[in-house]
């Protein structure tokens, strides 16, 4: 069992995305699987950690996400991805929004966030 997961969720109305990471940095795991709150908590639970720490990115599913999820972690924070450019690599989707290219970004962003 390991000491600290850091997972980053990547959630959309019919799928999410996870990616759990070690505290070096290494990627352990990514998934995707339907979004419903069932599939998010067994997902969770099913991860062998002393402590996780979960991010999520500022949408209009974190409210219910976080609601949901709250329990199953040690640690949640809700964070925006324009504000951790330097974090993450990013990409332009049509209307010229910023987009975190995956969950992973958002687990580097939990990971960075923890060590301040």
């Amino acid at each position: 069992m390991r000491q600290r997961v850091y997972l980053g969720l990547d959630a959309h109305f019919r799928y999410c995305g996870q990616a759990g990471m070690d505290t070096c940095g290494r990627l352990l795991f990514s998934e995707r699987f339907p979004s419903s709150e069932a599939a998010l908590i067994s997902h969770l639970v099913a991860i062998k950690a002393r402590s996780k720490a979960l991010a999520l990115e500022e949408s209009s599913l974190a409210d219910w996400l976080a609601g949901a999820l709250r329990d199953y972690v040690h640690e949640l924070i809700v964070w925006d991805p324009r504000q951790n450019a330097l974090i993450s690599p990013t990409q332009r989707r049509p209307g010229g929004c910023l987009q975190p290219v995956s969950s992973v970004a958002a687990g580097r962003a939990q990971a960075c966030l923890s060590f301040r």
